[in-house]
């Protein structure tokens, strides 16, 4: 799926508050293991690291 702009997509806050705590864990989750490089973002999508 790919977005041309980014004018359909609602703000990023408005995403946030609609999925609620459950998801915000798992965004901290992820980018905790970004912090011990365990993965690594390349074009928007989350990717193991090859380490």
């Amino acid at each position: 799926m790919s977005v041309q702009n980014g004018d359909q997509l609602p703000p990023v806050d408005t995403i946030r508050d609609r999925v609620g705590g459950r998801n915000a864990n798992v965004i901290a989750r992820l980018s905790e293991f970004a912090d011990k490089g365990l993965i690594v973002k390349k074009s928007n999508k989350w990717h193991r690291s090859d380490t």
